[in-house]
């Protein structure tokens, strides 16, 4: 933005009549006062055009709080983990020159081949209860996803699939009431219900709570929250895992994720690792 404005000054001055020079005998002194008059020229005339740098300073800077302020940040999260060679207790007597190593990279192979498999996911999915409901704070720019932290929780008989992957909102009334709709309060007013009384949507029972979070002052906030499908969630986190060798012919293995909620991120990959290194104790 400040660029094109710069080069809109430019462009204004250059348009601009210049007075020539007087011609003078000795070269020296003749550029030097003609290099003097342009810049003092060119000064002058930038003075006259104040107003397009101020109108791009203030521009710049409002653009740079805008995305600063109201961007939702995204934050990556990475652990390494020593792979083990199982082989490595065998001796080197036992391998041909450079066999170690070939042993030691399809071992790291299989160990990421089996970390990207399902069943592995689902069951980090089983460690993480607190996955099981995705927490949003709905703003005016921008939403907040909530973990651990959210204001109320919800509970349901998570033997009834109806409610998977759908999005209900919810205000707060009062200290003990609140109001839940599925369409946003755009299309209704949404249902009065109060907290920790049982109440159906279809035939799920839901109850909701609040939490140490809860002040009267979020009054008439928007909230939303989601029961996930742990499969769809599972499936999901497969595709948001990177999986890299440390190094060439290393055996440490670097998993990474990325997520708009730091802390949830590390209790993802803190639960891959817990799950890994499980199954390497049964296999052992």
């Amino acid at each position: 933005m400040f660029c094109w404005f710069l080069a809109l000054l430019l462009k204004k001055l250059t348009l601009q009549k210049i007075v020539p020079i007087p011609y003078m005998e000795n070269n020296k002194v003749s550029e030097n006062t003609n290099t003097n008059i342009n810049l003092k020229s060119f000064l002058f005339k930038s003075i006259k055009y104040w107003y397009i740098f101020v109108l791009a300073l203030v521009t710049s800077y409002a653009t740079a709080y805008y995305k600063i302020r109201y961007s939702i940040p995204a934050y990556s999260v990475n652990a390494r983990i020593l792979v083990k060679d199982e082989f490595s207790s065998w001796g080197q007597e036992y391998f041909l020159p450079g066999m170690e190593l070939v042993s030691g990279r399809n071992r790291l192979v299989n160990e990421i081949g089996m970390i990207r498999s399902f069943p592995v996911m689902r069951s980090v999915m089983d460690n993480l209860p607190d996955f099981r409901i995705s927490y949003n704070d709905i703003g005016n720019i921008k939403t907040t996803e909530l973990y651990k932290d959210a204001p109320f929780v919800v509970d349901w008989d998570s033997t009834l699939q109806g409610l998977y992957n759908r999005v209900f909102y919810l205000k707060f009334l009062s200290n003990d009431k609140f109001l839940i709709s599925e369409k946003k309060f755009e299309e209704d007013k949404g249902e009065l219900h109060g907290f920790g009384i049982p109440f159906k949507i279809g035939e799920n029972t839901l109850v909701i709570r609040a939490t140490s979070e809860f002040s009267p002052a979020l009054a008439l906030k928007l909230y939303s929250f989601r029961i996930n499908n742990m499969d769809d969630l599972a499936e999901a986190y497969l595709g948001n895992i990177g999986l890299n060798i440390e190094a060439k012919d290393d055996s440490i293995l670097v998993i990474s994720t990325s997520g708009l909620n730091p802390k949830k991120a590390i209790d993802f990959v803190n639960s891959l690792i817990k799950v890994y290194i499980n199954i390497g104790l049964e296999q052992a």
